[in-house]
């Protein structure tokens, strides 16, 4: 059983809340010159502070990886492991819901987690 990472939940509920706008569920993570947004999964890799890995993607970036701990790691798989989060968990937060959804799930976590 995974051991659920309740600090970081928080930390990516936290700052999603205060930076709505650098929320995307639709990518792991997208910059342009503008702005870069990440999803859920996206956020925790970054606060855990796991290098992200950038590919060239028309007129933006577009995360598809991260380095953490001296290995390269898809997103989300990255992701799963530091939140601590079983598959099903994982599938249903990263690829399940819309921004709002997302955030929901967080919440429930958090709520968990108290």
């Amino acid at each position: 059983m995974n051991m659920r990472n309740y600090s970081l939940i928080r930390q990516v509920r936290d700052h999603i809340v205060a930076n709505p706008n650098e929320h995307n569920q639709d990518q792991w993570g997208i910059r342009t010159p503008c702005k870069t947004t990440h999803c859920a999964a996206g956020h925790a890799v970054i606060i855990a502070g796991a290098r992200p890995i950038w590919e060239v993607n028309g007129d933006h970036y577009q995360m598809y990886g991260a380095e953490w701990r001296n290995r390269r790691w898809s997103t989300g798989e990255l992701a799963q492991h530091l939140l601590g989060l079983t598959d099903d968990e994982a599938d249903e937060l990263f690829y399940g819901f819309d921004d709002a959804g997302a955030l929901d799930m967080l919440d429930r976590f958090v709520k968990e987690g108290e």
